[in-house]
Parts: structure tokens; C-alpha cells; sequence
């Protein structure tokens, strides 16, 4: 299929990964996708979610694995970014989880 855009072109080829190779993620790498959140929009440009970024050696891993029916995915990616959403930030709850979603 042929894409008229670079923004239809994303929101056709995006996908929901859940299993990883074994390729690691490079520091830049994750400081790109970091960058790429913060562009999120947000209303009021209030940015209320905060990143948590969790390597592989990181023990918290485990018990974040242990919260989700997803632990698989969870153990066997090489880095999580965990999105979390800044209640002191926040002007509207629905708008916010959006936000944070974006």
C-alpha cells in the first residue's frame, strides 16, 4: 500500500510488539524515544506524566511483572519506559490520561 504521508504511513505501520529479540537498546536509543514523549500534547502543555526507565538489571523489573497479566512481555524486553501520571500536575484526569497515552 502506498502512503500519501509520513503521518498515515506511521499510523498504518504501527503495531503492538510483544515478543523481543535479543537486541540490546542503546542509551541514545531510549533518550531518542524519551524525547519523542515529550512531545506528546498535552492540554493546557501541562506535560503531567513522568518516565521511569527500567534496564535490564533493574530489580524493580521483577515486581513490576508481577503486577501485569503481561509479566512475559515485561521480563523479556531489554528496557521498559514505565509512563506514570503527576497527580499534582494534572487539571483534568480524562484529558491527562490521554495525554500520558499520546
Amino acid at each position: 500500500m502506498t502512503y500519501s504521508s509520513p503521518v498515515f504511513e506511521a499510523i498504518f505501520r504501527r503495531r503492538s510488539i510483544r515478543h523481543f529479540t535479543a537486541a540490546s537498546v542503546s542509551v541514545k536509543q531510549v533518550r531518542a524515544i524519551l524525547e519523542a514523549g515529550l512531545w506528546a500534547p498535552s492540554g493546557l502543555n501541562n506535560q503531567p506524566w513522568r518516565f521511569l526507565v527500567v534496564m535490564d538489571d533493574d530489580p524493580r523489573r521483577e515486581a513490576m511483572a508481577s503486577m501485569t497479566k503481561y509479566a512475559r512481555v515485561v521480563r523479556e524486553a531489554s528496557v521498559l519506559i514505565a509512563v506514570f501520571l503527576d497527580k499534582a500536575s494534572s487539571y483534568n484526569a480524562a484529558k491527562d490520561h490521554m495525554g500520558i497515552g499520546a
